[in-house]
């Protein structure tokens, strides 16, 4: 059969309207496409969203994930967005003729960009070490971009005699930061020992870290938490 057509008077801003047995407009055309007024459509296929506008609404499975403006998704506080790691197949060691003199621990490093400014950057520094003659005390640092210090802490109880051996010291370094940034933030790990000494190999971390026994190195980690 030949095509049923509707169509309104001629004259420019007429429209066809649709109406319900108690007048509700339901569709009404215009010159730019159609409004359909508290349309139910069963399983439609949409071939094209790019004009879409409005707001979305979600299940309730995601209640408490959108934002209030109900147009986002975003994290409950605590979860885990991002997580950036490094294995460190650099050895350090620390012998300085000036006392608690920091030293680049070599690799031991990371990079993170945080998707929110309010973010919790959660970091973990974790290799193998060992210690000899007179560390004494030893001390680790975590340096950020947006903190200066983001963490410094020292230890007792490594003071050794001259003739002493190795001991070993394995260790992990954990600290937060807040940069309050989007920005790219890049943290490294420091070494020190209390006691001033020429010898270059008093306190080392992630010693051996190629060898046969040891083919993954030091760990760093960073975590953005949500918050």
């Amino acid at each position: 059969m030949a095509d049923f057509k509707l169509k309104p008077g001629a004259g420019t801003g007429n429209k066809l309207i649709l109406q319900t047995e108690d007048a509700t407009d339901v569709l009404t055309t215009s010159a730019s496409g159609v409004t359909l007024a508290s349309a139910t459509l069963t399983a439609p296929t949409i071939a094209d969203l790019s004009n879409v506008t409005g707001t979305l609404s979600h299940g309730t499975t995601l209640q408490g994930w959108v934002d209030t403006s109900n147009t986002g998704v975003t994290f409950p506080a605590g979860s885990v967005v991002q997580t950036v790691t490094n294995i460190c197949t650099t050895s350090s060691s620390v012998g300085s003729t000036v006392a608690s003199a920091w030293i680049i621990a070599t690799n031991m490093a990371v990079s993170i960009t945080p998707k929110y400014n309010n973010s919790k950057i959660l970091l973990s520094f974790v290799a193998g070490g060992m210690c000899a003659t007179y560390a004494n005390d030893i001390r680790v640092r975590v340096t950020g971009t947006a903190t200066a210090v983001v963490c410094s802490q020292q230890r007792y109880g490594y003071r050794q005699s001259s003739t002493q051996g190795w001991i070993p010291l394995p260790w992990a370094v954990t600290c937060v930061d807040t940069p309050a940034t989007i920005a790219t933030q890049t943290y490294q790990l420091y070494i020190a020992q209390e006691v001033a000494q020429a010898d270059t190999a008093n306190y080392r971390i992630n010693p051996d870290a190629t060898s046969t026994h040891s083919t993954n190195g030091a760990l760093v980690t960073a975590m953005e938490i949500k918050i």
